[in-house]
């Protein structure tokens, strides 16, 4: 089943980069990314989501940089949100609105970095909803309501 207006699958080697995603239906995903073996990488998007939308989604994926998107979604959307990926990037990425970055992390050693990513006018910056591993980094830039928000 398709889950997003550009979906990447069980791919290797490969680079999205360069699009611009608007308006696309509510509780779609803009760049839904599942089971990449990477390197991968997921860089230079504009994305522009609808209520419950996510800008980049994901999930069980290896060796993925996600850098330099722009991503506005409404306060109940997700800008990026990594679900059982391990070794992946997500740095100097700007996010509007939503929970800015979110991490279901339940890996064990997953060995992800958030870095150097500004969010803003978010309900939460980054939405930690398990922490195996994952490295944040005071570079990232807040003005939200939460700069962090758990559940472990």
């Amino acid at each position: 089943m398709r889950r997003g207006c550009f979906e990447l699958d069980y791919g290797d080697t490969t680079t999205v980069s360069g699009n611009t995603i608007t308006q696309f239906k509510n509780g779609a995903i803009g760049i839904d990314i599942q089971q990449v073996a990477g390197p991968a990488t997921v860089s230079n998007n504009i994305i522009t989501g609808n209520l419950f939308s996510t800008g980049i989604y994901s999930t069980t994926s290896t060796d993925l940089t996600i850098t330099g998107n722009n991503i506005v979604v409404p306060i109940a959307g997700n800008g990026i949100k990594l679900f059982n990926d391990s070794l992946s990037i997500v740095e100097n990425n700007h996010l509007a609105g939503g929970y800015g970055i979110s991490i279901d992390d339940s890996t064990p050693g997953s060995g992800n970095t958030v870095k150097s990513n500004t969010i803003k006018d978010a309900g939460c910056g980054i939405d930690i909803i398990y922490l195996n591993g994952t490295v944040t980094t005071p570079d990232t830039v807040f003005t939200t309501e939460d700069s962090t928000c758990t559940v472990i």
